[in-house]
């Protein structure tokens, strides 16, 4: 199977995409490439002040879990996202129930993202900010802007971001649980 992407990992492949493309063809990919990441961790962003505007008792109580009980959060997170894909790849793969298959995949990204609210918040919460920015939505908006900074970086940032994924997807799970059991609500200092 001979695939674009097999191609241009082989010696002549960028030499071959720049014969194809021309070497403004692959400035523009690469430009329109880094515009669209840009998007979407801006409105990554977007979403967890949606979230945290929307639900504040939930978003504090995934911030308590997540600050204080780290490992767990993690263990749950890593747990929940290989069994979640492994579950959902499984539903995908029969015709009757891929429909649900496709109902678990759009909730572990929603899942995802919340992990990121909680991680962007847990990191605004601890950067000092200036008295203009030391409230609830300037403290997500700072430490998502750290954090998904942070994920241009090579190779450290990349893990940085799915550990932070990880731990925030636990977080969100553990909260779910502790909020259906009806748990006291511990609420953070802003």
């Amino acid at each position: 199977m001979d695939t674009v992407s097999v191609r241009l990992l082989s010696e002549d492949g960028l030499d071959q995409l720049v014969r194809t493309l021309g070497l403004g063809g692959v400035c523009m990919l690469v430009l329109t490439s880094l515009t669209v990441l840009i998007a979407v961790k801006l409105g990554s962003i977007l979403a967890a002040l949606w979230f945290d505007s929307r639900y504040p008792e939930l978003s504090d109580a995934m911030l308590h879990v997540y600050r204080n009980d780290p490992m767990r959060c993690v263990i749950v997170g890593l747990f929940n996202i290989v069994a979640g894909v492994i579950l959902a790849i499984i539903l995908l793969s029969t015709e009757v129930l891929a429909l649900f298959g496709i109902a678990l995949m759009l909730a572990l990204i929603v899942f995802a993202y919340l992990g990121y609210a909680v991680g962007y918040r847990s990191a605004g919460v601890t950067i000092p900010l200036p008295a203009r920015w030391d409230n609830r939505p300037g403290a997500l908006i700072l430490g998502g802007l750290v954090i998904e900074g942070a994920f241009f970086v090579p190779i450290l940032g990349q893990l940085l971001s799915l550990a932070t994924k990880v731990r925030g997807f636990g977080a969100v799970t553990l909260a779910l649980i502790a909020r259906r059991r009806k748990e006291p609500v511990i609420h953070t200092a802003e």
